[in-house]
């Protein structure tokens, strides 16, 4: 899995701009996408380091960022539909 791809897909999911996932941005929805990512990646193998290098923010952002992600899937039932849409398109 590679990251471009992922970011195309959650840009696509969310209906967003593939370089607002990449921005310093902290609207929920550029937010949401950008944990998604995060989680997308890290479930496929990336280290929190490989993913902190690629996306110039912290370690404690990305875990951070995964963690809610997690914490959303579970009861957010729009986030939980996105993650197992792009899931099935990667």
């Amino acid at each position: 899995m590679k990251i471009k791809n992922v970011d195309r897909a959650v840009a696509k999911a969310f209906g967003i701009k593939i370089s607002s996932i990449r921005e310093s941005n902290r609207r929920r929805e550029f937010a949401d996408a950008r944990q998604m990512a995060w989680l997308l990646l890290k479930d496929s193998g990336f280290t929190v380091m490989e993913l902190s290098r690629n996306y110039k923010r912290t370690h404690g952002a990305i875990c951070m960022g995964i963690a809610r992600m997690r914490g959303l899937i579970g009861v957010h039932r729009k986030i939980e539909e996105i993650h197992k849409e792009i899931k099935e398109e990667l």
